[in-house]
């Protein structure tokens, strides 16, 4: 039998809303009840569910000023009125396909729009055999065919470096460096190298060739290169400079016009913090050994 609510008034109570089942309808107003006091309430997880579907019909629909969104509201059939139907099973189908699809639209837009850039990624970037983790006799063992050519690496090293903090600095220009230019490094217009304990942290290669018309165009070859995000991803530094935060790694591409040449780096953010932990931590030591044998 249908539910009706009554108003009712008691003279010791304020007005009241009361369910009852009348035996017939007929002489009765029907009333359409925008809540129902006998239903078992909603879980978090529904109440959840509920507001983000309709977040993402909110969304989807947000052009559109002719669709009305609403939800957890009381469908009725209209009262002694049945030339009035609404088929209401097609409507919950077609609500369900629609959530879905919006669903579907939207998830395949936010893997377009995010990318993730981690360590990992930026491990596996790999320019001419040079990775990431690569030792530096590694490195200078891609350049150097002679213990000549060597040398000369590891003396330019010498200059550059802090290594009682085990962190070293040094480039190699493939023209001036070597005998003997090695067609690995055709194009090649110099590198610039960062170690910590004897491992490559970070490098920054430079190109005299191709032309590029762009940043944007440089970094976008390299992210498909080398599988990073897409350059829309990017964040626009100055002209001519953009890059991509990636884990503890900042990558940068530029392109100078001018001189047609284009550079791509790979920087570790958290080297001067380790740096500066490592010489508070010599310097604390340093002292503690003064104080032991301090003599007056």
């Amino acid at each position: 039998m249908p539910e009706i609510l009554e108003q009712t008034q008691t003279p010791s109570f304020p007005q009241q809303t009361e369910i009852y089942y009348p035996s017939s309808t007929e002489d009765k107003e029907i009333i359409y009840p925008e809540q129902r006091e006998d239903d078992i309430g909603e879980t978090s997880i529904h109440i959840s569910l509920i507001a983000n579907f309709l977040n993402i019909l909110k969304l989807f629909f947000k052009e559109r000023d002719e669709v009305f969104l609403s939800a957890n509201m009381n469908l009725y059939y209209e009262g002694k009125n049945p030339k009035e139907v609404i088929e209401v099973k097609s409507l919950l189908i077609i609500l369900a396909l629609v959530i879905l699809s919006v669903v579907s639209v939207l998830g395949q837009n936010t893997t377009e729009k995010v990318s993730v850039c981690t360590d990992e990624t930026v491990r596996k970037i790999s320019t001419r055999g040079i990775e990431i983790g690569d030792t530096k006799d590694d490195i200078i063992n891609l350049f150097a065919s002679t213990d000549e050519e060597r040398q000369r690496i590891r003396n330019s090293a010498s200059r550059h470096n802090k290594a009682n903090l085990g962190y070293e600095f040094f480039g190699i220009t493939p023209n001036q460096n070597l005998n003997q230019i090695n067609e690995r490094f055709d194009g090649i217009a110099g590198y610039t190298f960062s170690f910590l304990d004897n491992r490559l942290i970070g490098f920054t290669v430079s190109y005299d060739k191709p032309k590029w018309k762009s940043a944007e165009q440089f970094a976008d070859e390299m992210a498909e290169m080398f599988s990073l995000p897409a350059v829309k991803n990017w964040r626009n530094q100055s002209i001519g400079m953009i890059d991509i935060q990636c884990g503890n790694y900042r990558l940068l591409a530029q392109t100078d016009l001018e001189i047609a040449r284009s550079s791509f780096g790979v920087f570790y953010e958290r080297i001067d913090q380790i740096l500066e932990q490592r010489k508070k931590k010599a310097e604390d030591e340093q002292r503690e050994k003064d104080l032991k044998t301090f003599k007056p």
